[in-house]
């Protein structure tokens, strides 16, 4: 696997804020991300597909040339996968300079235990680092994770960004989420950005952030 980055830009200002590694497959067959996880998941190696990711997206990341100092890297992490303490150490012993930058994404895809919640709450405290809540609105714990975590971002999911411009239901349904994560501090990323017309709505409507093809290609 190699990992390519999609840019997130500040609405505010149109900089770019950080960015999101993204899993590829450099094998002919394996086309997506999901089917990558399907064939881990299949020979019970979804621990290695965790250490890879972080191990791979931090590398590829630190070689990034005229990042600013403050941009974020934004990675993936399978519910109930949890590095070694021996994984610990040798990211901190590359990378101990980016950990702090680092956005660690829940997915709402899987259902989360408390153990592996606890796990990434540690993550937060030792390096420093930040969470968002992935995919909100899709999955299964987007409430109870927004309930139990204080996160510092939701990345709402594709399913409420799209079309938004002509649907007053996920208008409202942005809106709400809007004003419940300002209330709170949470900054709002909205995914899968496609078109204008959609970039325009979350604007007026509150978006922080912004992510999707019509932004940027990964």
């Amino acid at each position: 696997v190699e990992y390519h980055f999609q840019p997130i830009v500040d609405v505010h200002t149109g900089n770019v804020f950080g960015y999101e590694a993204l899993m590829r497959s450099r094998l002919d067959g394996i086309d997506s991300p999901g089917e990558i996880l399907a064939l881990a998941r299949s020979q019970s190696k979804l621990h290695q597909i965790e250490w890879l990711t972080w191990s791979c997206a931090l590398e590829a990341f630190s070689k990034l040339e005229n990042l600013p100092a403050d941009c974020r890297l934004f990675i993936n992490t399978i519910a109930n996968q949890e590095l070694t303490p021996q994984n610990n150490k040798w990211l901190e012993s590359h990378y101990r300079n980016l950990l702090s930058r680092v956005v660690i994404e829940l997915t709402e895809s899987d259902p989360c235990s408390d153990s592996f919640l606890a796990s990434r709450q540690k993550y937060l405290e030792q390096w420093h680092c930040s969470l968002a809540l992935d995919d909100f609105g899709s999955g299964y714990n987007g409430e109870s994770m927004l309930l139990s975590l204080t996160p510092q971002f939701i990345k709402v999911d594709v399913s409420i960004v799209r079309n938004i411009h002509q649907d007053e239901n996920r208008m409202q349904i942005f809106k709400n989420l809007v004003s419940y994560s300002k209330e709170r501090g949470i900054q709002v990323v909205a995914e899968g950005v496609e078109c204008a017309q959609e970039l325009r709505a979350l604007i007026l409507n509150g978006a922080d952030y912004v992510q999707g093809f019509f932004i940027g290609k990964p």
